[in-house]
């Protein structure tokens, strides 16, 4: 049974929160979502964990689906912190809500870097973390990257819609792949999904400067050893990506934050790369294969049984 919430945030804006109840459940899955989407795109892979006695809840970003408003309009998130703030106060609820329940936290893209984050300023407040299309922010380009932002938000301020940011940011995604059929092909193989994300009217828009801007610093944030350092070292850690996934980098930027965590003495890290699959597995062709796999992981996370490091599933 799908609930729609409303909670209040640090600074009394409104956080649309959507949870996925279960007849029997036994943890918690909290869902941060990617750019230029919104939280009921998951309602496929949230009835499929419930079923298996997994809640689910997922809140609407600032600037994204039923968050969108006249002080956060499509595209922007405002100050940097206030994102990562709202994923704190929607924590805090579950924890409130339901205090018998371990909290897994999933992010998805822009969610995972996020969901990563959080992990660092709150390792007491989540059992698991799963980063699901995530990558490694701490290469030259990124750092190019938050200058160009950092610059246009300078001369165009925080709310302008830059083509010329979104084409730097999102462009190269596409050209991995011959003779793409549309922009965002770089999404899934899956036809029919790609189809249904051009046609979804809160998917697929444009970015504000502002965003850009925090999306690459929080990217090279959270790939800074010494903030790393910080997570709980027996924190249950699952890096789940398409092998194919140009954000992850075709899976080199995947290895490298299973890498990084690794060095820093972080002892549960799995990760799973899925051939062919692109950025949006639960979307892919095998999406019931990757949340067989993502879900069986968590029910053994839950179990306390010992998942060996550096393994894939």
């Amino acid at each position: 049974m799908l609930q729609q919430l409303s909670l209040q945030s640090q600074d009394a804006n409104n956080i649309p929160l959507y949870i996925w109840e279960s007849p029997s459940p036994h943890a918690i899955i909290q869902l941060i979502h990617g750019t230029a989407e919104h939280a009921r795109r998951y309602d496929y892979f949230a009835k499929a964990a419930a079923s298996q006695g997994f809640i689910v809840a997922a809140h609407d970003q600032r600037g994204h689906g039923s968050a969108i408003s006249e002080i956060y309009p499509r595209g922007y998130i405002g100050e940097p912190h206030t994102v990562l703030d709202d994923i704190f106060v929607v924590n805090r609820y579950l924890h409130e809500t339901y205090p018998q329940l371990p909290v897994i936290v999933m992010g998805h893209s822009w969610g995972s870097f996020e969901a990563r984050e959080f992990a660092i300023s709150h390792p007491d407040q989540l059992d698991a973390l799963i980063a699901m299309g995530t990558g490694d922010g701490a290469g030259l380009v990124n750092r190019l990257g938050y200058g160009v932002a950092s610059l246009e938000c300078s001369r165009r301020g925080t709310h302008y819609y830059s083509r010329a940011l979104q084409e730097l940011a999102f462009g190269p995604f596409n050209r991995a792949f011959e003779n793409p059929r549309t922009a965002f092909d770089w999404l899934s193989r899956d036809r029919a999904q790609v189809d249904a994300y051009l046609r979804d009217p809160l998917c697929g828009f444009t970015m504000t400067t502002g965003f850009f801007k925090a999306l690459v610093g929080l990217t090279l944030t959270v790939s800074k050893p010494r903030r790393i350092a910080r997570m709980s070292k027996d924190l249950p850690i699952l890096l789940i990506s398409g092998a194919n996934d140009p954000v992850g980098g075709q899976g080199k930027g995947v290895r490298a934050v299973a890498r990084t965590l690794q060095k820093a003495g972080l002892s549960e890290v799995t990760m799973r790369l899925y051939p062919e699959a692109r950025h949006e597995i639960l979307n892919e062709l095998n999406r019931d294969e990757v949340i067989a796999d993502l879900l069986a992981w968590a029910q053994s996370v839950i179990a306390g049984d010992k998942i060996p490091a550096a393994t894939t599933l």
